[in-house]
């Protein structure tokens, strides 16, 4: 019994070369249009983006970021005469009968002392017009401190977005053609999706953390300068940075923008330990205490009564007497690192700690004076070249060390690659023996 089958057979659809062309000649065209049509409009909008991301390619566009250099260390005696010189310097600007240091020799004499604080009378009027003029010397600092506030949105199992906010505060150190830059304590900002910096006048940009110091914690903040209205003045915003070298116990200080923890806050009061060195990873800190009540959560800068910054208060260093007061980092140590953070520059690195080897080291004990290497790092370019704790650091380059500044002057002269030459003295069983080491400077870790 046969069974019938219905056959089908598939055929090809002939190949019509004429349409094909034509739709590859539209897609060509349309192609065409489109990539022209593109870069007319990134051509026409390239100005307005690039002045509202306030970047440019070129360094030379950019302009690199110089602080004033710090002075030679002065004593107390000088730098109070120097003090005194200033305010009546001051006092001439505002008065026209003369100088209340007129004929006055400086340093000051107890004869001279005697003379001047004769002629003064105290009374609460007096009382009341001093703090009218701290007040107004607060407001006058205020203008150069800035206010941010770092956000993290973090999601929860909900799926409900929660807004986390840190505010601290910080101080506008400088500007290039780009930029206005802020140095500020990281510690409230390191972790943020995003950062809003609000000025004196009230108005609000959006930052950028630029760089952070692992040593100390201090951050670089930026604020694109297209953000700020053109009407105002930039140069109002920056402040002078002035010298912690020299600084002597009782000279008077004010703390600005957060040092009770609340912005806006300040407060006065006096220098009241002597500046103490702190030895950190190829580098130091002084830390200059004062008897200002502070904060745990306090931030902002520390000014002398010029209206210079003095230093930038930190949480990290404790006071010596455990109560909570103000401290902070002199700037003329930061002043350096903060350079180089500001210009993207890595800061040079050896891997060692080292300390200042003082006179009674070198007069009971027979170390070498120079700078007293603490701690070496491992896997450091110090380590790997076969410098040991103990060793004293007296020459770099040929150039003698007595101190842990000047070796630290050396280092900040060289660059990233750079060959630099330490002699070190170690001890041995007949006292201390020269070494002299090469070694390449590295990016800090």
């Amino acid at each position: 019994m046969g069974s019938d089958f219905i056959k089908e057979e598939t055929k090809k659809k002939p190949f019509n070369k004429e349409k094909f062309i034509k739709k590859l000649l539209v897609s060509a065209a349309c192609a065409l249009v489109f990539g022209v049509v593109f870069s007319l409009v990134f051509l026409l909008l390239t100005p307005t983006l690039q002045k509202l991301v306030g970047k440019t390619t070129t360094t030379e566009n950019v302009g690199i970021i110089t602080l004033p250099e710090n002075n030679a260390d002065m004593s107390p005696e000088d730098l109070l005469s120097d003090y005194m010189l200033q305010e009546s310097a001051l006092y001439d600007k505002e008065n026209e009968e003369g100088s209340i240091y007129e004929g006055v020799e400086m340093p000051l004499t107890d004869e001279q002392i005697q003379a001047i604080l004769s002629g003064v009378t105290l009374d609460v009027t007096s009382y009341r017009q001093m703090s009218i003029s701290m007040a107004a010397l607060g407001r006058e600092m205020a203008k150069n401190m800035v206010t941010v506030t770092s956000s993290s949105y973090t999601v929860d199992w909900m799926n409900s977005v929660n807004n986390s906010k840190n505010v601290t505060s910080g101080v506008v150190i400088a500007k290039n053609n780009v930029d206005m830059f802020i140095v500020v304590d990281s510690s409230r900002i390191k972790q943020n999706d995003e950062l809003v910096v609000s000025f004196y006048n009230g108005v609000s940009c959006s930052g950028e953390l630029k760089a952070v110091d692992s040593n100390t914690g201090i951050a670089v903040v930026t604020v694109s300068i297209s953000s700020i209205p053109t009407n105002y003045n930039l140069d109002d915003y920056i402040a002078t940075l002035g010298s912690s070298n020299g600084l002597f116990v009782g000279l008077p200080v004010m703390a600005v923008g957060s040092p009770k923890g609340v912005a806006g806050s300040m407060g006065y009061g006096i220098i009241d330990v002597p500046k103490k060195n702190i030895p950190q990873m190829d580098s130091y800190v002084s830390a200059i205490q004062t008897n200002i009540s502070g904060s745990s959560i306090a931030s902002g800068a520390l000014f002398n009564l010029q209206g210079q910054v003095i230093g930038i208060i930190t949480n990290k260093i404790e006071s010596s007497s455990g109560e909570k007061v103000i401290v902070a980092y002199g700037i003329s140590e930061l002043k350096n690192r903060i350079e180089k953070m500001s210009n993207n520059i890595d800061i040079n690195y050896l891997g060692i700690i080292t300390m200042d080897v003082t006179d009674e080291a070198v007069r009971d004990m027979g170390i070498p004076k120079g700078a007293y290497i603490v701690s070496v790092k491992m896997d450091s370019p110090s380590m790997r070249e076969g410098i040991q704790t103990g060793d004293v650091i007296v020459r770099v380059d040929g150039n003698p060390v007595n101190s842990i500044s000047e070796y630290m002057s050396y280092l900040n002269q060289k660059n990233i690659d750079d060959t630099i030459h330490l002699e070190v003295m170690r001890k041995s069983k007949d006292g201390y023996t020269s070494i002299e080491f090469d070694l390449v400077v590295e990016a800090t870790k």
